[in-house]
Protein backbone atom coordinates (compact mmCIF):
# COMPACT_ATOMS: atom_id res chain seq x y z
CA UNK A 1 0.00 0.00 0.00
CA UNK A 2 1.57 3.25 -1.10
CA UNK A 3 1.76 6.14 1.28
CA UNK A 4 0.12 9.31 0.04
CA UNK A 5 2.24 12.28 0.95
CA UNK A 6 0.60 14.93 3.04
CA UNK A 7 0.27 18.14 1.07
CA UNK A 8 1.56 20.15 4.00
CA UNK A 9 4.73 18.04 4.05
CA UNK A 10 5.57 19.10 0.51
CA UNK A 11 4.57 22.74 0.52
CA UNK A 12 7.46 24.19 2.56
CA UNK A 13 10.05 22.91 0.09
CA UNK A 14 7.96 23.46 -3.01
CA UNK A 15 7.02 27.02 -2.12
CA UNK A 16 10.28 28.19 -0.61
CA UNK A 17 12.47 30.86 -2.11
CA UNK A 18 15.46 32.88 -1.01
CA UNK A 19 14.51 36.34 0.24
CA UNK A 20 16.71 38.97 1.83
CA UNK A 21 15.71 40.67 5.03
CA UNK A 22 14.59 44.24 4.52
CA UNK A 23 15.23 47.25 6.76
CA UNK A 24 11.61 47.14 7.88
CA UNK A 25 11.86 43.48 8.89
CA UNK A 26 15.00 44.21 10.89
CA UNK A 27 13.41 47.24 12.52
CA UNK A 28 10.42 45.20 13.66
CA UNK A 29 12.65 42.43 14.97
CA UNK A 30 14.77 44.95 16.88
CA UNK A 31 11.76 46.67 18.41
CA UNK A 32 10.12 43.43 19.50
CA UNK A 33 13.25 41.88 21.00
CA UNK A 34 14.11 45.09 22.82
CA UNK A 35 10.68 44.98 24.46
CA UNK A 36 10.99 41.27 25.16
CA UNK A 37 14.38 41.84 26.79
CA UNK A 38 12.92 44.37 29.20
CA UNK A 39 10.13 41.91 29.98
CA UNK A 40 12.79 39.46 31.14
CA UNK A 41 12.30 37.05 28.26
CA UNK A 42 16.01 36.58 27.61
CA UNK A 43 17.62 34.21 30.07
CA UNK A 44 21.01 32.61 30.57
CA UNK A 45 20.31 30.19 27.74
CA UNK A 46 19.12 32.81 25.29
CA UNK A 47 15.74 33.99 24.13
CA UNK A 48 12.64 32.28 25.43
CA UNK A 49 10.35 30.74 22.79
CA UNK A 50 7.68 33.31 23.63
CA UNK A 51 10.05 36.12 22.65
CA UNK A 52 10.90 34.51 19.32
CA UNK A 53 7.23 33.85 18.64
CA UNK A 54 6.42 37.48 19.42
CA UNK A 55 8.93 38.53 16.74
CA UNK A 56 7.44 36.05 14.26
CA UNK A 57 3.92 37.30 14.93
CA UNK A 58 4.89 40.96 14.59
CA UNK A 59 6.71 40.56 11.28
CA UNK A 60 4.08 38.28 9.79
CA UNK A 61 1.15 40.46 10.84
CA UNK A 62 2.70 43.76 9.78
CA UNK A 63 4.25 42.60 6.52
CA UNK A 64 1.99 39.73 5.52
CA UNK A 65 4.81 37.19 5.59
CA UNK A 66 5.22 33.58 6.71
CA UNK A 67 8.29 33.52 8.92
CA UNK A 68 8.86 31.02 11.71
CA UNK A 69 11.07 30.88 14.79
CA UNK A 70 13.90 29.22 12.88
CA UNK A 71 14.07 32.26 10.58
CA UNK A 72 14.46 34.46 13.65
CA UNK A 73 17.13 32.21 15.18
CA UNK A 74 19.07 32.22 11.93
CA UNK A 75 18.87 35.99 11.68
CA UNK A 76 20.15 36.36 15.24
CA UNK A 77 23.02 34.02 14.45
CA UNK A 78 23.99 36.34 11.61
CA UNK A 79 23.85 39.35 13.91
CA UNK A 80 26.01 37.61 16.52
CA UNK A 81 28.75 36.96 14.01
CA UNK A 82 28.75 40.52 12.77
CA UNK A 83 28.60 41.95 16.28
CA UNK A 84 31.62 39.83 17.18
CA UNK A 85 33.51 41.11 14.14
CA UNK A 86 32.84 44.69 15.11
CA UNK A 87 33.89 44.14 18.71
CA UNK A 88 37.12 42.62 17.46
CA UNK A 89 37.75 45.74 15.40
CA UNK A 90 37.07 48.05 18.34
CA UNK A 91 39.56 46.11 20.43
CA UNK A 92 42.35 47.00 18.01
CA UNK A 93 44.78 49.82 18.82
CA UNK A 94 43.80 53.09 17.18
CA UNK A 95 40.10 52.33 16.70
CA UNK A 96 37.34 53.89 18.75
CA UNK A 97 33.58 54.36 18.82
CA UNK A 98 32.10 57.79 18.07
CA UNK A 99 28.77 57.75 19.88
CA UNK A 100 27.63 60.95 18.20
CA UNK A 101 28.20 59.71 14.66
CA UNK A 102 27.48 56.09 15.67
CA UNK A 103 30.46 54.73 13.79
CA UNK A 104 33.92 53.26 14.24
CA UNK A 105 36.64 55.85 13.80
CA UNK A 106 40.39 55.74 13.25
CA UNK A 107 43.04 57.66 11.37
CA UNK A 108 43.16 56.86 7.66
CA UNK A 109 46.61 55.36 8.05
CA UNK A 110 45.31 53.05 10.78
CA UNK A 111 42.44 51.91 8.57
CA UNK A 112 44.74 51.36 5.59
CA UNK A 113 47.19 49.27 7.59
CA UNK A 114 44.46 47.18 9.17
CA UNK A 115 42.51 46.55 5.96
CA UNK A 116 45.56 45.14 4.23
CA UNK A 117 45.24 42.00 6.35
CA UNK A 118 41.62 42.25 7.49
CA UNK A 119 39.63 43.13 4.38
CA UNK A 120 36.37 41.96 5.96
CA UNK A 121 36.54 44.98 8.29
CA UNK A 122 35.91 47.29 5.31
CA UNK A 123 32.21 46.82 6.01
CA UNK A 124 32.58 49.11 9.05
CA UNK A 125 34.54 51.89 7.30
CA UNK A 126 32.56 55.14 6.83
CA UNK A 127 29.36 53.42 8.01
CA UNK A 128 27.05 54.75 10.71
CA UNK A 129 25.33 52.13 12.85
CA UNK A 130 22.52 54.08 14.43
CA UNK A 131 21.00 51.23 16.41
CA UNK A 132 24.20 49.74 17.75
CA UNK A 133 22.95 50.22 21.32
CA UNK A 134 19.99 47.98 20.48
CA UNK A 135 22.27 45.44 18.83
CA UNK A 136 24.45 45.39 21.93
CA UNK A 137 21.39 44.84 24.09
CA UNK A 138 20.01 42.05 21.91
CA UNK A 139 23.26 40.28 21.09
CA UNK A 140 25.89 41.59 23.51
CA UNK A 141 25.97 38.87 26.16
CA UNK A 142 25.33 35.88 23.91
CA UNK A 143 29.01 35.02 23.56
CA UNK A 144 29.34 34.71 27.31
CA UNK A 145 26.42 32.30 27.26
CA UNK A 146 28.14 30.09 24.70
CA UNK A 147 25.43 30.48 22.09
CA UNK A 148 26.24 29.56 18.50
CA UNK A 149 27.22 32.25 16.06
CA UNK A 150 28.56 32.51 12.59
CA UNK A 151 31.88 34.31 12.59
CA UNK A 152 32.28 37.68 10.92
CA UNK A 153 33.40 36.08 7.67
CA UNK A 154 30.83 33.34 7.38
CA UNK A 155 27.75 35.15 8.59
CA UNK A 156 27.03 36.64 5.19
CA UNK A 157 26.35 33.22 3.71
CA UNK A 158 23.10 32.84 5.63
CA UNK A 159 20.04 33.44 3.47
CA UNK A 160 16.58 32.98 4.90
CA UNK A 161 14.00 30.66 3.33
CA UNK A 162 10.52 32.15 3.40
CA UNK A 163 7.20 30.88 2.06
CA UNK A 164 6.83 31.87 -1.59
CA UNK A 165 3.22 32.85 -0.95
CA UNK A 166 4.31 35.51 1.51
CA UNK A 167 3.64 39.11 0.62
CA UNK A 168 6.96 40.40 -0.71
CA UNK A 169 5.77 43.87 -1.72
CA UNK A 170 8.11 45.40 0.83
CA UNK A 171 11.12 43.30 -0.18
CA UNK A 172 13.77 44.37 -2.63
CA UNK A 173 15.59 47.47 -3.73
CA UNK A 174 14.22 50.87 -2.94
CA UNK A 175 13.18 52.73 -6.08
CA UNK A 176 14.17 56.24 -4.98
CA UNK A 177 17.19 58.02 -3.61
CA UNK A 178 15.28 58.50 -0.34
CA UNK A 179 14.73 54.77 -0.09
CA UNK A 180 18.41 54.10 -0.65
CA UNK A 181 19.35 56.66 2.00
CA UNK A 182 16.87 55.13 4.44
CA UNK A 183 18.43 51.74 3.90
CA UNK A 184 21.91 53.08 4.51
CA UNK A 185 20.82 54.72 7.76
CA UNK A 186 19.36 51.47 9.05
CA UNK A 187 22.10 49.75 10.95
CA UNK A 188 20.64 46.29 10.94
CA UNK A 189 20.24 46.39 7.19
CA UNK A 190 23.90 47.27 7.06
CA UNK A 191 24.56 44.37 9.38
CA UNK A 192 22.59 42.17 7.14
CA UNK A 193 23.76 39.10 5.25
CA UNK A 194 26.32 39.24 2.42
CA UNK A 195 28.62 41.95 3.78
CA UNK A 196 32.12 40.49 3.90
CA UNK A 197 34.98 41.48 1.63
CA UNK A 198 36.80 38.42 0.33
CA UNK A 199 39.43 37.46 2.91
CA UNK A 200 41.71 35.70 0.47
CA UNK A 201 41.82 38.52 -2.06
CA UNK A 202 44.56 38.57 -4.63
CA UNK A 203 47.87 40.30 -4.08
CA UNK A 204 46.64 43.13 -6.28
CA UNK A 205 43.79 43.99 -3.94
CA UNK A 206 45.70 46.81 -2.26
CA UNK A 207 46.08 48.52 -5.64
CA UNK A 208 42.33 48.95 -5.98
CA UNK A 209 41.02 52.38 -5.01
CA UNK A 210 38.42 51.19 -2.53
CA UNK A 211 36.95 54.65 -1.97
CA UNK A 212 36.47 55.20 -5.70
CA UNK A 213 34.97 51.74 -6.07
CA UNK A 214 32.48 52.38 -3.27
CA UNK A 215 31.62 55.80 -4.70
CA UNK A 216 30.86 54.37 -8.15
CA UNK A 217 28.78 51.51 -6.77
CA UNK A 218 26.70 53.85 -4.62
CA UNK A 219 25.91 55.92 -7.72
CA UNK A 220 24.00 52.98 -9.21
CA UNK A 221 20.27 53.58 -9.10
CA UNK A 222 18.11 51.30 -6.97
CA UNK A 223 21.06 49.66 -5.20
CA UNK A 224 20.33 49.33 -1.49
CA UNK A 225 22.99 48.80 1.18
CA UNK A 226 22.83 45.02 0.86
CA UNK A 227 23.67 45.05 -2.85
CA UNK A 228 26.29 47.77 -2.44
CA UNK A 229 28.27 45.56 -0.07
CA UNK A 230 27.73 42.45 -2.21
CA UNK A 231 29.13 44.41 -5.13
CA UNK A 232 32.13 45.51 -3.05
CA UNK A 233 32.76 41.88 -2.11
CA UNK A 234 32.55 40.81 -5.74
CA UNK A 235 34.80 43.55 -7.13
CA UNK A 236 37.39 44.19 -4.42
CA UNK A 237 39.13 40.84 -4.71
CA UNK A 238 40.00 41.13 -8.40
CA UNK A 239 41.68 44.24 -9.81
CA UNK A 240 40.94 43.37 -13.45
CA UNK A 241 37.29 42.90 -12.58
CA UNK A 242 37.23 46.21 -10.69
CA UNK A 243 38.97 48.05 -13.54
CA UNK A 244 36.46 46.67 -16.03
CA UNK A 245 33.58 47.83 -13.86
CA UNK A 246 35.05 51.33 -13.50
CA UNK A 247 35.53 51.58 -17.26
CA UNK A 248 31.85 50.92 -18.01
CA UNK A 249 29.28 53.64 -18.56
CA UNK A 250 26.80 54.39 -15.79
CA UNK A 251 23.90 52.40 -17.28
CA UNK A 252 26.23 49.52 -18.15
CA UNK A 253 27.57 49.24 -14.60
CA UNK A 254 24.15 48.35 -13.17
CA UNK A 255 23.35 45.73 -15.81
CA UNK A 256 26.82 44.17 -15.64
CA UNK A 257 26.83 43.94 -11.85
CA UNK A 258 23.30 42.63 -11.48
CA UNK A 259 23.89 39.82 -13.96
CA UNK A 260 26.98 38.66 -12.10
CA UNK A 261 25.55 39.03 -8.61
CA UNK A 262 22.39 37.22 -9.65
CA UNK A 263 24.44 34.36 -11.08
CA UNK A 264 26.62 33.99 -7.97
CA UNK A 265 23.95 34.57 -5.33
CA UNK A 266 21.00 32.88 -7.09
CA UNK A 267 19.04 36.11 -7.09
CA UNK A 268 15.99 36.48 -9.28
CA UNK A 269 16.99 39.19 -11.77
CA UNK A 270 13.36 40.01 -12.50
CA UNK A 271 12.97 40.80 -8.83
CA UNK A 272 14.98 43.97 -9.36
Amino acid sequence: MSHKANKNDLEPKEKAKYVRWTPRMDDILTEVLRDEYHKGHKGDNGWKPTALQAAVNAINSQLGMSLNKENIRSRLKTWRGLYTAMQELLNQTGFGWNDTKKMVEAENSVWDDYLQNHSDAAQFHHRSIDNFDDISLIIGNDQANGQGAQNGIEADNIVETIDLEANTDNIGIKGTRKGRDDAKSTDLRFLGENIKIVADASNNRDKIDMDLLMLEIEKISNFDDDLVVEAMEYLSGDKKRADLFLALKENQKRIWLLKRLCREQQIDLNFY
